[in-house]
């Protein structure tokens, strides 16, 4: 379960284990080896203070012999006994102080230690003392002069000091603790504040946000971890810009590889369509003069006329792919020169007033001087206003007005063809500039063009960089392009 936490709060139960079990150790240690540990240095110390009466006549009056009990009896803390050899008392440093005269705590050898003692060996023994109803801890060892010498210390002694010692232990101990646990949680807070932090970085950065940088001012590791963070949230969040401006703008070149395609598909159908009848015309007509379907030399002459009708068609379709193919491929180079607009309308004006001369229509010219020297390619310009004025006669209605007007535009001349007619609607605008786009579905072949002349227009105005466009006005409709003025 420790995984599931939080590393902060990980520390924090670790270092309290830790805690608890170092506190556990130093009690087990102080009741079990305190004491026993005192015992073994309280004996050392007799031995080591019992050396010292090696150098010293054992004599009551003898002032070295009388300093030496004394330090060993107040800085050793223990009492000092000397017997002789038949174990007679021959001084001890404790009176009794009813009777003023040695207590009796001859201590009693067997033979088997009297025989350590003769050896030169230390005897350490725990005396029970029933005159204090104490323990003690008595340390014998044989002087050169044959005399025993027997120090003791008494145990409550030292079970008191083991206690008191134990209390401040705990008091310390547990102050430590205290103390300790407030350094932890400020550690703990040092080491885990700046690993959450990177692990924001790092679940923002799944989440592709790349906002929250690194702050903190370390020297360590974690400081370098962070600054490294920094680095690569700039470079993965540069490179996901990046590739977010390439994926768009492969989505958008494969949106118009498709419309290309479909376009490309729509093409191919409109052109086949439009060839279709033509040839499907002038084999059945020719077909009927192989055969003498008709008799009559007028018949004949019918048959012919068709055959030489839609073949002029199928020449005029043809020619006007091939010129959109030119222009769309860029082998139709501009030839930019000055030249006269007035006098290409004015020309064009007359050749369509003749061609439809059968139909009284009504042809308008308002074309300025004044501005008439304009800036362009003149062949191309001519197959615009022939463009626009094929359209204009296709949908000029039973009023049969016809308008070719020029008008200065700053430094431009905007020239325009109306005719009356029926408005375009407005949601097929943009649209009527495609190959084959046809407003009308219901004309017939007779009335309608090949439904390529605005989309040549539209490829020879996007060459020149200069604006077109068509309008709906009050009776009609009105189509426009600009040229910039030679001057």
């Amino acid at each position: 379960m420790m995984k599931n936490k939080p590393i902060r709060i990980q520390f924090l139960l670790v270092f309290l284990a830790f805690l608890i079990l170092l506190f556990g150790l130093i009690s087990l240690s102080n009741i079990f080896l305190l004491k026993p540990f005192y015992v073994w240095t309280k004996t050392e110390q007799l031995k080591s203070v019992s050396r010292h009466y090696d150098d010293v006549a054992v004599d009551p009056q003898n002032q070295e012999f009388l300093r030496l009990i004394e330090k060993t009896q107040y800085r050793d803390q223990a009492a000092v006994d000397v017997f002789d050899a038949e174990d007679e008392l021959i001084y001890s440093s404790i009176r009794n102080s009813r009777e003023n005269r040695p207590m009796d705590i001859r201590p009693m050898y067997s033979d088997e230690e009297r025989g350590k003692l003769q050896d030169g060996r230390i005897l350490v023994k725990q005396i029970y003392n029933p005159h204090h109803n104490q323990t003690l801890i008595v340390v014998s060892r044989l002087l050169p002069g044959g005399e025993i010498l027997s120090l003791s210390s008494a145990m409550a002694a030292i079970e008191q000091s083991v206690a008191i010692l134990n209390e401040f232990l705990l008091i310390v101990l547990l102050l430590f603790v205290i103390l300790v646990w407030i350094c932890a949680r400020r550690f703990a807070d040092y080491f885990s504040k700046p690993i959450v932090t990177l692990q924001q970085m790092t679940n923002r950065m799944i989440q592709f946000d790349f906002s929250q940088q690194w702050h903190e001012s370390r020297r360590d590791e974690l400081g370098n971890l962070g600054t490294n963070m920094n680095k690569l949230m700039l470079i993965i969040g540069n490179f996901i810009e990046e590739l977010k401006g390439k994926n768009e703008l492969l989505e958008s070149e494969l949106e118009r590889k498709n419309k290309l395609d479909r376009m490309r598909k729509q093409f191919v159908s409109n052109v086949s369509h439009e060839l279709k009848t033509p040839i499907a015309l002038i084999q059945g007509y020719a077909e009927g003069l192989r055969v003498d379907v008709n008799t009559d030399s007028a018949s004949r002459e019918e048959y012919c006329d068709v055959i030489m009708d839609e073949a002029r068609k199928m020449n005029e379709l043809v020619r006007e792919l091939l010129l959109l193919s030119q222009l769309e491929l860029g082998q139709d180079a501009l030839s930019i020169e000055r030249f006269d607009i007035a006098s290409g309308l004015r020309t064009a004006a007359t050749r369509f007033r003749h061609l439809s001369a059968n139909r009284e229509i009504a042809f308008e010219l308002n074309v300025q001087e004044d501005a008439a020297e304009v800036i362009g390619d003149r062949n191309k310009i001519d197959q615009v206003i022939a463009n626009y004025l094929s359209n204009a006669l296709y949908f000029v209605n039973e009023q049969k007005r016809i308008r070719i007007a020029t008008v200065r535009e700053g430094e431009r001349i905007r020239v325009s063809v109306y005719n009356t007619g029926p408005h375009i609607p407005e949601d097929e605008m943009d649209q009527i500039w495609t190959s084959f786009y046809k407003v009308d579905k219901a004309r017939t072949r007779g009335e309608g063009g090949t439904g390529l002349g605005l989309s040549i227009v539209k490829r020879i105005m996007d060459l020149h960089h200069m604006p077109f466009g068509a309008a709906n006005v009050h009776d009609g409709v009105v189509f426009w392009f600009e040229l910039p003025l030679a001057a």
